[in-house]
């Protein structure tokens, strides 16, 4: 069973250094209490709250008496994560830190910073860290990027920036060099693999992973379309035509939120929306009429699949 642990105010400074990931902990006295569902981290109602009032100890080595006690992560490879696109879900990943990039501030003063990571899949993938993360895991990271050290990111965000990216928010976690089996497999595979990475390295291109999308459900009627929930996607399967070839393609927007904005292509700006400092960012958009009751609006990588594998003017899709 997994189980959410809070710390609160001053007790969060004061236990700093008492618990550590993977470690292994006899915790008494914990509060047992309802979380609200947006505060969630895990499937679980109820979380702990610890302070410096509750007895914590670590297990000790002659406690654990060889057993490994293995901590359960979801882990997704680079060749799912277009099902996760924008979608909300966080995400766990293992990695391997091919390059860094440069540290960046925004104008307000927000830090990030870009690592290229790779998987046995040989798929490139880009992973944003933004403030206290970009500033502390980031900059260790950096001490051991030439013998490609292997990082376990939990909570991750992925998005469309840039085809198909990750980022962190401020409940992630980073891990370097974990004392996983599967951390150990992958720096098994580094090891057989390590001239590849270093053209890689060498090249810098990252292109955006294979859309693959997810496997679609059962065929509903398109009469049913209607009354599904709001923000439930759901797939379909029709011809269309896109009978306005003038129509304009694009709009510039937010990266993040999509909001239309005036600024040119890759220009930073404030994005009130967000509340953060934002990069200009085309959005890809075709009206098209179809076989449906309803006419259609095609974004972002569907409008890619369409326009690049069909017709100017015919389009079946699915």
């Amino acid at each position: 069973m997994r189980v959410q642990a809070t710390i609160f105010g001053k007790d969060i400074e004061s236990l700093s250094n008492t618990l550590y990931t993977l470690g292994h902990y006899y915790v008494s006295n914990a509060i047992v209490r309802p979380i609200p569902e947006q505060h969630r981290i895990v499937n679980n109602k109820y979380q702990w709250t610890l302070s410096t009032k509750n007895p914590i100890r670590e297990v000790s080595e002659e406690e654990l008496d060889g057993r490994v006690i293995a901590a359960n992560f979801n882990l997704v490879s680079f060749s799912h994560l277009p099902q996760y696109v924008d979608s909300g879900t966080l995400i766990d990943t293992l990695a391997v830190v091919a390059d860094i990039y440069p540290k960046r501030t925004t104008k307000d003063e927000t830090t990030l910073q870009e690592f290229l990571l790779i998987n046995h899949e040989m798929k490139p993938t880009i992973l944003t860290m933004w403030d206290e993360l970009a500033s502390n895991e980031g900059s260790y990271i950096s001490q051991f990027l030439d013998s490609f050290p292997i990082i376990l990111a939990t909570r991750l965000k992925v998005t469309s920036y840039n085809g198909i990216s990750l980022s962190t928010k401020s409940s992630t976690t980073v891990l370097l060099n974990p004392q996983t089996p599967e951390s150990q497999a992958l720096q098994d595979w580094v090891l057989q693999n390590e001239e590849q990475i270093k053209l890689l390295k060498k090249d810098k291109a990252v292109p955006a992973p294979t859309m693959t999308a997810r496997a679609p459900p059962a065929v509903i009627p398109i009469t049913s379309v209607s009354e599904t929930t709001k923000d439930t996607p759901f797939w379909v399967k029709a011809s269309a035509s896109i009978h306005k070839v003038s129509q304009k393609l694009w709009y510039m927007c937010c990266c993040t939120c999509w909001k239309q904005i005036y600024a040119e292509h890759n220009e930073t700006f404030y994005c009130r929306k967000c509340g953060q400092d934002r990069v200009a960012q085309p959005r890809y958009i075709v009206a098209a009429n179809s076989t449906l009751a309803f006419d259609m609006l095609l974004f972002i990588t569907m409008t890619y699949i369409v326009v690049q594998f069909c017709t100017p003017t015919d389009v079946t899709f699915k």
